[in-house]
């Protein structure tokens, strides 16, 4: 009796072994897409750029952006920037000289910086020293 009463539960095990089996999936498993990272190139100098231009006045001289740009980011020293209408300028050299159309803020993170403009004065912020903002 001890043999069929071990051999039951092994046949009913090994059936259900084998019926399960039968019961994988065929249809493939879905593959995650892998994300390509992207190289974001950066805004080239001198140029406005969706709203946004870097003037590189590094190794000082005169640049001009006639047609304007919403911000206008300027680093170097000593150089000359002709801008036209611009909403924010931000200086961040040192000894720059600015001849802006309107201007609506100044953000002066540089030193010794001198910002000529059209219109009404500009909203002037930051903790730069010895900048000057005029209207012309």
């Amino acid at each position: 009796m001890t043999k069929k009463t071990l051999l039951l539960p092994l046949t009913v095990t090994a059936a259900l072994g084998f019926a399960l089996t039968g019961c994988t999936s065929s249809v493939d498993p879905v593959e995650t897409p892998t994300s390509t990272p992207t190289t974001q190139a950066a805004a080239p100098d001198d140029q406005c750029v969706d709203g946004v231009a870097f003037m590189d006045l590094t190794d000082g001289g005169e640049k001009e952006l006639a047609d304007g740009c919403e911000t206008v980011v300027v680093i170097g020293e000593g150089g000359t920037l002709s801008l036209g209408p611009v909403t924010t300028l931000s200086l961040m050299g040192m000894g720059t000289t600015v001849e802006a159309d309107t201007v609506t803020r100044v953000e002066l993170g540089g030193n010794d910086n001198t910002v000529t403009h059209t219109g009404a004065a500009p909203e002037q912020v930051g903790d730069g020293t010895g900048n000057t903002v005029t209207a012309r």
